[in-house]
């Protein structure tokens, strides 16, 4: 996978963790760490485009949210109601 592929895959990630984070009440990429046990510099990193989702990170977002993997890559839709926007 080329770099600029990895990048728009976070960015959706990143894009469909934010409306999630608002559909559930959790106002900040701190508030979401603080839920997840992982740290602060990390999620908010990975939120506001400076790091990269991996595997790891969308499978446990998916379980979190109670969503599918593919529902957080495919970024497009989440339970069947809301397109996603930037």
């Amino acid at each position: 996978m080329e770099r600029s592929q990895v990048s728009d895959l976070s960015n959706t990630v990143a894009l469909a963790v934010w409306y999630l984070m608002r559909k559930n009440g959790i106002t900040s990429g701190n508030q979401l760490a603080a839920e997840l046990d992982v740290p602060q510099a990390t999620i908010n990193r990975k939120l506001n485009g400076r790091g990269e989702f991996d595997l790891g990170d969308i499978a446990i977002l998916a379980e979190f949210f109670d969503v599918s993997a593919v529902e957080l890559i495919a970024g497009a839709r989440l339970g069947g109601q809301v397109t996603l926007a930037p």
